[in-house]
């Protein structure tokens, strides 16, 4: 069951205090908002207290956001040895959070002031009576959540589901386990430009409470690697990376849709057939004709070493591992080559993806140009050679 903030947890209006005007009731908080559940936002920072599963939000003012790994070392001096031995320990999270915990009126400062007592509350521990005298039994042990930042990381997430469902809310239970070890508290009645309010005599509410806390990660699961894998992939933000393959599929599917959205409308299929095809058509006779528009002396020969070519780089172009250049010639040699073979008139019906089984060879082939006259791409007669 989801421990969010309930309805009306954030709210200015709580209270009703006589001395706030009426109309005051009609406006609503920015803030209120921003950390509302049920609006859909909750950008707040929550905790809860482990032993008693009691929970406390506040409002997401971060003044600061801070995190550090520390990896502890021991050194072993060896006799003859130029450097000492470095023995591996333990590594440390940290987190050093700031927090603002601004009132805009005094049943939200009455409000925050109850939370930040309810907090300092969570930092001791639980006692079990045993006959006459009171013993620690259970030490205050926390979960912080500042959204998506500070959480529990989620194993075993594909990489395009996460970043299709990676949201977070504000349920501390999906919070970081640790521990608090220190907690400041500024009130800022000192401060001039900072409202206090006066609820009644000798008795104050802070506008704008300051919180300082410094938390300890505890790892509930030992994090490690495994030869080449790291058993948690999406820790500690519960991020995964696309692997190359899938990031090569994504980039070449966004080329054909900027392609697309790029060309223009055409409704007939067989003119948008006709063009991709006038498209190989001039790669075929730049790659393989001359200035004349014949084919240069031997084509088969060059051909043949662009289909072996596309042969051996077809792997790293399919799985991306081609800069933006090596990725052009590929394209520009395939249309090319594709054309070619395609206007041969061997009397052969099969061919592999890049190359020819068999003889092959040129005839002259009488195309339409883009104006649509008649247009002779190749005349001479060729032999393709076996490789």
């Amino acid at each position: 069951m989801s421990e969010t903030a309930p309805p009306g947890y954030f709210n200015v209006h709580k209270y009703s205090d006589p001395r706030e005007k009426a109309g005051r009731k009609v406006f609503v908080s920015p803030s209120d908002s921003i950390a509302d559940q049920a609006a859909g936002h909750a950008m707040s920072v929550s905790f809860r207290h482990e032993p008693s599963g009691r929970r406390v939000f506040f409002k997401a003012f971060i003044s600061s956001l801070n995190e550090s790994f520390s990896s502890d070392w021991t050194e072993e001096v060896v006799y003859g040895r130029t450097d000492p031995i470095q023995i591996f320990k333990s590594t440390t999270r940290r987190i050093s959070l700031g927090l603002k915990v601004p009132a805009e009126s005094f049943g939200e400062a009455y409000d925050n002031l109850g939370r930040v007592a309810q907090l300092t509350q969570f930092l001791y521990p639980n006692y079990t009576q045993h006959g006459s005298g009171m013993y620690p039994s259970q030490a205050p042990m926390l979960r912080l959540k500042v959204m998506n930042i500070i959480a529990k990381s989620s194993k075993d997430i594909s990489p395009a589901a996460n970043y299709s469902t990676y949201k977070s809310n504000a349920d501390p239970t999906g919070g970081l386990l640790g521990n608090i070890t220190s907690l400041t508290v500024n009130h800022n009645l000192e401060t001039p430009d900072v409202t206090t309010f006066a609820k009644d005599g000798n008795t104050v509410l802070p506008g704008l409470i300051e919180l300082s806390i410094d938390f300890v990660a505890m790892h509930e699961e030992t994090l490690g690697w495994d030869k080449d894998k790291f058993n948690d992939e999406s820790f500690p933000y519960g991020v995964t990376l696309m692997g190359a393959t899938a990031a090569a599929t994504e980039l070449r599917q966004l080329k054909v849709d900027i392609a697309k959205a790029m060309a223009p409308k055409i409704e007939d299929p067989s003119v948008a057939l006709a063009l991709g095809k006038e498209q190989q058509r001039l790669a075929a006779i730049k790659r393989y004709g001359t200035k004349t528009g014949l084919f240069r002396r031997n084509p088969a020969k060059t051909l043949n070493r662009d289909i072996e070519w596309l042969k051996a780089n077809a792997a790293a172009y399919n799985d991306g591992n081609m800069t933006a250049d090596q990725m052009a010639s590929y394209e520009y040699l395939k249309a090319a080559s594709d054309y070619l073979m395609e206007i041969g008139d061997s009397g052969l019906s099969h061919y592999d993806e890049f190359g020819m089984k068999g003889d092959f060879s040129f005839k002259k082939v009488d195309t339409l140009d883009v104006l649509g006259q008649p247009e002779v791409v190749g005349y001479t007669h060729y032999e393709m050679i076996d490789q």
